[in-house]
């Protein structure tokens, strides 16, 4: 998972955050988009273009089907023998994982506060 820190802001005060601090804070599913764009954003295009095809992020992220399936994707090739560029798919593998569960644990909880 990537530790470098990220900005991020409120209404109340300026504050700095993980990548993981950030998705775990995350309160809707628009959230968690804008999070998984803001993580892409930070790769130049030449880091994104030498990942192995099966690696290459959505052109675009518009819903959580695109993070879950990227994050499937991600894990999938980090699992391969001899994948390439390791520690880079490693850290899009974190981010995207962790983002996945926590569209989940959101859904889940619009679910039940739905049904009550």
């Amino acid at each position: 998972m990537n530790i470098q820190p990220i900005p991020h802001s409120s209404r109340r005060a300026q504050v700095t955050v993980t990548w993981a601090a950030g998705v775990e804070g995350a309160e809707s599913v628009h959230d968690v988009i804008e999070l998984a764009r803001d993580f892409l954003a930070q790769f130049t295009p030449y880091e994104i273009f030498a990942l192995p095809q099966a690696c290459k992020p959505p052109a675009k992220i518009v819903d959580a089907d695109d993070i879950t399936a990227y994050a499937f994707a991600l894990m999938r090739h980090q699992c391969a023998e001899g994948a390439h560029h390791a520690e880079m798919i490693r850290k899009m593998a974190g981010f995207f994982s962790h983002a996945a569960h926590r569209l989940a644990y959101l859904a889940v909880s619009d679910s039940r506060e739905g049904g009550a």
